[in-house]
């Protein structure tokens, strides 16, 4: 079935705002909205400059445009580049993947993870530093399915921006790039609370 992991992920999102996240929450509102707007938005596209662009795809664009806004000049130009390289690894994959399918021995979205998240990874290697390898993943991903488009229309390949498969390869990946870092939260957390009760047994 088409757009049923992307779909899935964003009933998940939405039933979370709407229903167990606290009614102040400052983003339970503008996750509820984007969630549905997403799921609405999955299968129906537009043409844009003879491109075919999903609905959905052009929202999460808006969503990480308007994220990036609270970063500072310096950080956005790195973002800019680490965003950039992660759009290349997506689309050199993609790329290869057409060409000779039999060059992968996994799933093709495995390499695009694994690659990009070492290269987050490498250019944000501190904790503090999450929201920009969220924002440089995200960014990323959509920017990589745009150049994808491009070099594909210039040898008049049809590709729509934003099909199911790529919904679902974005939510897949960045899930995993959320779990990740929540997994590095829970041990900096399990960390601290060691290194506290370790103190009081040496006090005592």
């Amino acid at each position: 079935m088409e757009y049923i992991f992307f779909l899935s992920v964003c009933w998940c999102i939405w039933i979370t705002a709407t229903f167990l996240m606290d009614k102040a929450h400052p983003l339970r509102l503008k996750l509820s909205i984007a969630s549905l707007l997403l799921c609405i938005g999955a299968g129906k596209f537009i043409t844009i400059d003879h491109a075919e662009v999903s609905l959905s795809y052009l929202l999460l664009v808006a969503i990480g445009s308007f994220t990036a806004r609270q970063f500072k000049f310096k950080e956005l130009l790195s973002l800019c580049i680490s965003a950039l390289m992660t759009a290349m690894v997506f689309a050199g994959i993609k790329l290869f993947e057409m060409y000779e399918r039999a060059w992968f021995l996994f799933d093709v979205k495995w390499y695009i993870v694994i690659l990009v998240l070492l290269i987050q990874y490498a250019i944000y290697p501190k904790y503090r530093l999450w929201k920009n390898r969220m924002i440089s993943a995200y960014m990323g991903f959509l920017a990589g399915e745009w150049l994808l488009y491009k070099v594909l229309s210039q040898v008049f390949i049809p590709y729509k921006i934003g099909d199911s498969s790529f919904l679902d390869f974005f939510s897949f990946s960045m899930l995993i790039v959320v779990g990740i870092h929540q997994l590095r939260a829970f041990k900096n957390l399990f960390h601290v609370k060691f290194l506290s009760v370790k103190e009081k047994q040496t006090y005592e």
